[in-house]
């Protein structure tokens, strides 16, 4: 039972990690906006808000997105 927790626990930390370095909403500063340009899906014709949730797959990859904030 130790070791299922454990497992749990880890499987749990890991899973927010992943969610947190996708959330894309989070690396624009408050009162501005950016436009998503990635390497591997060109540029979303959606503009990111501080406050609008937006996760991406993308965002995973260390260099394969660019904000670029307005």
């Amino acid at each position: 039972m130790r070791r299922f927790v454990l497992s749990l626990s880890i499987l749990m930390v890991l899973s927010v990690s992943v969610f947190l370095v996708g959330w894309v909403s989070l690396r624009v500063p408050a009162g501005s906006y950016a436009v998503y340009s990635s390497k591997t899906g060109g540029v979303d014709t959606r503009v990111v808000a501080p406050g609008e949730f937006w996760w991406n797959a993308g965002m995973l990859l260390p260099t394969n997105v660019r904000l670029i904030v307005l």
